[in-house]
Formats: structure tokens, C-alpha cells, sequence
């Protein structure tokens, strides 16, 4: 089996195929060299056609001469929120003399150079602080009540870890991949708690279970031992300076699913990562025709001058 330097893993289903390909876009300019697998439920993305099928192989492209694409199609019964560390596993399971595996949602841009992302796996698992919580305390009920749940597994933890991070970017090697394999189980206890695996409990506001994120941080918090390194918020471009990797949360608004002069006149104003999508939408992938690549441009101008009028 061929091997590969670095491993950057996703998952997506639906209008996702717009975020895979425009990461797949920053992933190139960034001179990632490695293998992109890309789980995936329904259809193949609409762009596949603009890569190349490695012969003598049923699901591998080659987009360069540096990067290949795996897809994987999945049957799982679990939101791919959940799902996230079970994939990273089974991609590591097949490929474990990589330098570094990096999972990315399918709504992340890379911005940095790739060099950073390898550089930033000898400090330890690569962690981005979430765009909530400023600080959450080691000694928070949230976290005593994980201390609860999932006691079995409890490996002390530091006084100093006060930090809440963000499930989105998540980098480890072959020292620290037991951070996954803790995930998994913590994941396998959650579901034996009864709790919900196929969708996110977000309207819960004061609940220390809302999603997949919470599990994680779950699994920091009592795991101690493990070496870490997390970056604030300008990790993800919550925060400036916006120079390593821009995440579009905000629900299902996606940037490629933006109407942004309806929004406008809403009196909703754009995000920060929607000017940063522009540049990726069209690259080694093409996502758009010129024609209405240029036309959303001008909707997210048009917008701008609306919004300077007109707020919320």
C-alpha cells in the first residue's frame, strides 16, 4: 500500500460538497503533500469529475502530483458530528506511518502554510479554542459532571486546563492518537447514557451535552496525561489576526448557500469567512462558472452598502 506523509480526513453529505472542494482548493495553495480521505453519505460530490482516477483503484484520485483523494462511502446511523473520531481511526488503522492526521470540518479553510500544521503536531494534540466560552474553569459543574459520566476513564486533570475548544480542527500523530481512541470510548459511554448521537441538543443552552463537542472536551477534561496545544480563537478565525484557518459556523448558512441580498435586507450583514470563500471556490476545483462565481461577488458587495444603511 502506498504510503503518505500527511493525512487530512473529512466528512460531509449533501450541499457540504461545496466546502469539501473549496478546502481542497486551500489545501493545494497551502502545498499540502499527503492523502485527503473524505468520508461521505448519499452522492460523490457534482466536482469529481475534475479529478483523475488512479488506475487499477475503485475510490482514489490523484489531484497533483503530491495530493490524492480517497472516498469512502458511509452507513452509519450516527450524526458524522459523532462520527468523527470512528473515521479518524479507521483511516489510521490503514495508514499508520503518516507524520500527522488532521481532521477538518467540511466548512474550514486552510490559510497557513502546511509546514505550520506539521510544526504544530511536535507540541501535541493541534487544538483551536471555540468562538464561546472565553474560559471555562477546570473545576466548572459542565466538567464535574463529565467527571461523573465518564469516571472510568478519569486520568486526573490540570488545574491550568481552562480552555474550551472547538470539535471542528482536531491534529494528532501516531504518539498522541490515543486522544481518538478516547474519544471513541467516551462516545460508546455517551450512547449508553442515552443520549443523542443522530442530532445536535442545541436549544438546551445550560446542558453539558449539545453535541459532539462536548464529548470531546469531555475527554480533556479527564485526560490529563496527554499533551496538548491549543491556539485561541484566531485559530479559526474568530479572532484576528485571521492567518491559519477560517471556520464557517453559524448554522446552515453556509457561504455557498448565502442568498446575501435577501439577508441584507434582513438586515443580517455577512461573515467574516464568506470574503475568504471567494478565494477558494474556483482553484484546482472549480466550483462555480465564471459567470456566477463573478455574480455572487457582486451580491456580497451589493450586500455590504445594504448592511452600511441597514442593520439589525
Amino acid at each position: 500500500m502506498k504510503t503518505y506523509k500527511n493525512i487530512v480526513i473529512t466528512l460531509f453529505e449533501g450541499h457540504y460538497e461545496f466546502g469539501v472542494g473549496t478546502l481542497l482548493n486551500s489545501l493545494v495553495k497551502s502545498e499540502f503533500e499527503g492523502l485527503f480521505c473524505i468520508g461521505y453519505k448519499g452522492c460523490l460530490p457534482f466536482w469529481i469529475n475534475q479529478l483523475h482516477l488512479v488506475e487499477n483503484e475503485s475510490n482514489l484520485y490523484q489531484v497533483s502530483e503530491y495530493i490524492y483523494i480517497r472516498f469512502d462511502e458511509l452507513n452509519v446511523d450516527m450524526h458524522f458530528g459523532y462520527y468523527k473520531p470512528y473515521y479518524m481511526k479507521k483511516v489510521y488503522q490503514e495508514y499508520t506511518d503518516a507524520n500527522g492526521y488532521f481532521y477538518f470540518d467540511p466548512d474550514i479553510l486552510i490559510l497557513a502554510k502546511w509546514t505550520f500544521f506539521e510544526n504544530w503536531l511536535n507540541s501535541g494534540v493541534a487544538l483551536c479554542q471555540d468562538i464561546c466560552y472565553d474560559m471555562m474553569h477546570y473545576n466548572h459543574p459542565w466538567r464535574n459532571q463529565w467527571r461523573k459520566d465518564f469516571k472510568q476513564y478519569d486520568q486526573g486533570t490540570s488545574q491550568f486546563w481552562n480552555y474550551y475548544v472547538n470539535s471542528g480542527a482536531i491534529g494528532v500523530d501516531s504518539k498522541t492518537f490515543k486522544i481518538i481512541d478516547s474519544w471513541i470510548m467516551f462516545t460508546e459511554t455517551y450512547k449508553k447514557n442515552d443520549l443523542p448521537i443522530t442530532y445536535f441538543n442545541q436549544e438546551d443552552t445550560l446542558s453539558p451535552y449539545k453535541g459532539d463537542q462536548d464529548v470531546l472536551n469531555a475527554v480533556l477534561t479527564l485526560n490529563g496525561d496527554i499533551p496538548i496545544s491549543v491556539i485561541g480563537k484566531e485559530a479559526m478565525g474568530f479572532a484576528y489576526p485571521i492567518s491559519i484557518m477560517v471556520h464557517a459556523i453559524g448554522g446552515d448558512e453556509k457561504p455557498w448557500k448565502m442568498n446575501y441580498l435577501k439577508t441584507a435586507i434582513k438586515g443580517k450583514a455577512a461573515i467574516v469567512a464568506d470574503n475568504y470563500f471567494f478565494d477558494f471556490y474556483n482553484g484546482r476545483i472549480k466550483l462555480y462558472s465564471t459567470f456566477k462565481l463573478n455574480r455572487r461577488k457582486l451580491a456580497l458587495m451589493t450586500s455590504k452598502l445594504i448592511n452600511g444603511f441597514w442593520k439589525k
